[in-house]
């Protein structure tokens, strides 16, 4: 009850306009110590995590369009590479 009660107050004394909320609540997150506990919760992500995520996404996009490809290519070769490719999924 006392969480919400807190919660309630907050939201009660945040700006009214989006982007005045988001900078104030921008500067609450980017504290040290708030920041550090968000991490331990999993709400925010590291800066590795961001990247792990851009680079694994960056993958997914090369082998999608790979398959796009070889999936087209008639040719022995190009369905002897689409065969291996489907064979190295994990």
């Amino acid at each position: 009850m006392a969480k919400k009660r807190a919660v309630d107050k907050t939201k009660k004394n945040l700006p009214k306009t989006p982007q005045k909320k988001v900078e104030v609540i921008e500067d609450l997150v980017n504290s040290p110590q708030t920041k550090k506990a968000l991490l331990k919760k999993g709400l925010v992500k590291s800066p590795e995590e961001e990247k792990e995520v851009e680079v694994l996404r960056a993958v997914a996009s090369d082998l999608s369009s790979a398959i796009k490809v070889l999936k087209r290519n008639n040719k022995n070769e190009g369905r002897a590479a689409f065969n291996t490719m489907k064979s190295l999924a994990f």
